[in-house]
């Protein structure tokens, strides 16, 4: 008992001893001098803001923000949906919604890469003429269906089917594919083709939704508007007017989708009938991201302080070069000449407002072996070159020459699309050569007149057009001299046995590295000869607040391919300690 009275005794004390020193400081502050107090504050304070500068640089250098679930945005389109479905997907419009809500087995990455996406793994035999693919257990469609490789098989064959006519039916051509049971797959190819890991990417429909469709009822079939997919994210609902034309989606994250995220919670997509209408959308602040409109308008928007982000388009545009309807071209100096006498840079400044890269090969930036090479613009030296070939100035003004008895003068003509911007290149080329003495005569066609007129039949002097390449380019079909006539797209008639040889080995060679090598050999090659005149590479332009993090550009194929990364995209944040994070990561 003693024992413990002096314990309660003791305690008692202590905590008397702590009110009384409690009440004891302003006392003894009392009792400091006018010089102490302030040194006391002085040092109160310094400490205060030591301690939460501390605690800021703690903040600072041991925690980071990581992405949280949650926020939405607005997106402004030229164009409505007719075919939300990978097999049928024509338009811009059709290929943006078709990447949000569909998946396929891998998915392409903005570095270049391929990681698996429906798939687990993937593998290819060593003749690179089989495929492997093992899919990711517990998959599910938009609702709740199970997705097996039944689904792909069934994907694959309509793709492959004539009466459907799928623009993806020339890249499924000599494929066969097998479900070995419900997560297996085999791909056979007739001959090995190193890019058919590029087609692994299509976008898979579920057949308990497309398998009961008639050929007539697959393209007329409402859930070509109103999807079923397994990507990140599904239709929640569709506003359409009184005249049942769709003014608005809203997508919402699918929870299943079967890489990290999405984030973003909520997606609108809204459709505008021209990009007039477009552009009022996003100033009256009704979208929040706008793409593809007029250079000079991005240009205005980014010198008004919007996030114009920049992303290199895997296309060139050229004039090409028909020596067998105009035999001037024949002569390796004259195609030297006008690729000399043409100012690509300006190109870029007046019509691309600076969004653009001149080219002086048949590569884009950020094509595998793409390597950029120096311009050589020089009207300068293009005279010397003519004169020094025997060339004089006609009476008219344009050079002219004695060939074989006959005169041969500097004047042919350059067909061309109506469209503004191929108009207005040609008119800048008609000005480039025009200063030199070479008379070119501008010939416009409608598209449809233009390819069935002109292109297919191979019937102009030089053309100005465009190509659309790849990631990994695969020039074949542009470039091999097989494909000089028509269906083939060898516009500029181009024959090279070197060339040849390289792009039939790149085809079936499974190495990257290696691959890459054949085609800058191939490059290196067509810049020597100059069959065309190579002009630029666009880029693609996209406006998007800030709000929205991990938007990065890269090099696209078609513009939809913004959208690959889009289960990555965050607005809301969380701060975390980092190791926090390492423990969450491990």
């Amino acid at each position: 008992m003693e024992t413990d009275s002096s314990h309660t005794t003791s305690a008692t004390s202590f905590g008397d001893g702590i009110k009384t020193h409690h009440k004891e400081i302003p006392t003894l502050l009392r009792k400091f001098s006018f010089k102490e107090r302030l040194a006391f504050w002085g040092l109160f304070w310094i400490f205060i803001i030591g301690a939460l500068g501390l605690a800021r640089e703690l903040h600072s250098n041991y925690s980071i923000q990581i992405p949280r679930e949650g926020g939405s945005f607005t997106e402004g389109v030229v164009g409505r949906p007719a075919f939300i479905n990978p097999v049928l997907a024509l338009s811009d419009t059709d290929k943006d919604l078709s990447l949000l809500v569909y998946s396929g087995l891998l998915r392409a990455t903005p570095e270049g890469d391929f990681i698996p996406d429906l798939a687990e793994s993937f593998e290819a035999d060593e003749s690179g003429s089989s495929y492997s693919v093992v899919l990711k257990e517990g998959l599910t469609w938009h609702d709740g269906t199970p997705l097996t490789a039944n689904d792909i098989v069934f994907t694959i064959n309509k793709i492959k089917d004539p009466l459907i006519k799928s623009p993806l039916r020339p890249t499924w051509e000599g494929v066969s594919v097998f479900a070995l049971d419900d997560r297996t797959l085999e791909f056979s190819l007739e001959q090995p083709y190193s890019l058919f890991i590029e087609n692994l990417t299509t976008g898979i429909i579920p057949e308990h939704i497309w398998g009961v469709a008639t050929t007539e009822d697959f393209i007329n079939n409402a859930n070509n508007t109103d999807p079923i997919g397994s990507g990140p994210y599904y239709v929640e609902k569709i506003k359409r007017n009184n005249q049942g034309i769709a003014e608005y989606y809203v997508l919402q994250a699918f929870e299943d989708f079967a890489l990290a995220g999405p984030f973003v919670e909520e997606i609108v997509i809204r459709f505008y009938s021209d990009e007039e209408e477009l552009r009022k959308a996003f100033d009256g602040n009704d979208i929040d991201l706008i793409g593809g409109a007029t250079a000079f308008w991005m240009k205005e928007k980014e010198r008004d302080g919007e996030n114009v982000l920049s992303f290199p388009l895997a296309r060139i545009f050229a004039v090409f070069l028909n020596q067998s309807q105009a035999q001037v071209f024949t002569q390796p100096e004259i195609r030297e000449v006008l690729n000399l006498a043409t100012d690509k840079d300006r190109i870029v400044r007046e019509l691309l407002a600076g969004y653009g890269t001149p080219l002086n090969g048949p590569l884009p930036p950020g094509a595998l072996g793409f390597t950029p090479s120096e311009s050589l613009f020089s009207k300068n030296r293009a005279l010397e070159i003519l004169e020094e070939n025997g060339w004089t100035e006609g009476p008219d003004g344009f050079y002219e020459k004695e060939v074989d008895d006959q005169l041969e003068r500097l004047v042919f003509s350059l067909s061309t699309a109506n469209v503004p911007e191929l108009k207005r290149v040609a008119e800048l080329l008609q000005e480039d050569w025009g200063e030199i003495g070479i008379r070119a005569d501008i010939k416009i066609f409608e598209i449809g007149d233009l390819n069935q007129e002109v292109i297919r039949p191979r019937n102009y002097s030089a053309l100005l057009f465009g190509e659309v390449t790849g990631r990994d380019p695969d020039p074949f079909a542009f470039w091999h001299s097989s494909q000089r006539l028509d269906p083939g797209l060898n516009i500029a008639l181009y024959t090279n046995v070197t060339t040849d040889k390289l792009l039939e080995d790149a085809r079936t060679i499974l190495d990257t590295e290696e691959r890459a090598q054949k085609y800058e050999a191939f490059q290196e090659e067509v810049i020597a000869e100059t069959p065309s005149i190579f002009l630029y590479s666009p880029e693609y332009l996209y406006v998007a607040p800030e709000k929205i993090n991990n938007i990065t550009p890269f090099p696209l194929t078609i513009s939809s391919e913004r959208f690959i990364n889009v289960n990555e995209w965050f607005v809301e944040t969380d701060t975390v300690w980092n190791f926090l994070n390492q423990n969450n990561n491990d």
